[in-house]
């Protein structure tokens, strides 16, 4: 368990909450050099800190639309470039377009209510 002060775990937090910035600036925040802090993460975290940010950066967008946020709001929110950018992650990272991603909550959540077929 990481201690509420280590850095690594600073770090972890300020790329969920994606405040950090880049890898350079988050290992900077914390007091380290980069070098460390993607040592570091590779043995604790499993993932690089990058792949790390990439997917904390995909939850949020997630969280996001399940809360029926739109997506170019999502996207420039988030940080992507635009609107496609983000829709190329999203496939690339969730293995579906959001159109689809959406379609299969909708019906999940109509499955839920006792409106699916089941």
């Amino acid at each position: 368990a990481l201690d509420a002060r280590d850095p690594l775990r600073l770090a972890v937090d300020r790329m969920t909450d994606g405040v950090g910035g880049s890898v350079a600036d988050v290992a900077a925040g914390v007091g380290w050099t980069r070098r460390r802090l993607e040592r570091r993460f590779r043995a604790e975290v499993g993932l690089s800190p990058k792949a790390f940010a990439r997917v904390a950066r995909f939850q949020r967008v997630v969280r996001g639309l399940e809360g029926g946020a739109r997506l170019v709001d999502l996207a420039l929110d988030a940080g992507y470039a635009d609107q496609p950018h983000l829709a190329r992650e999203f496939k690339e990272l969730a293995g579906v377009t959001v159109t689809a991603w959406r379609a299969e909550q909708h019906g999940l959540n109509d499955a839920l209510a006792g409106g699916g077929a089941g």
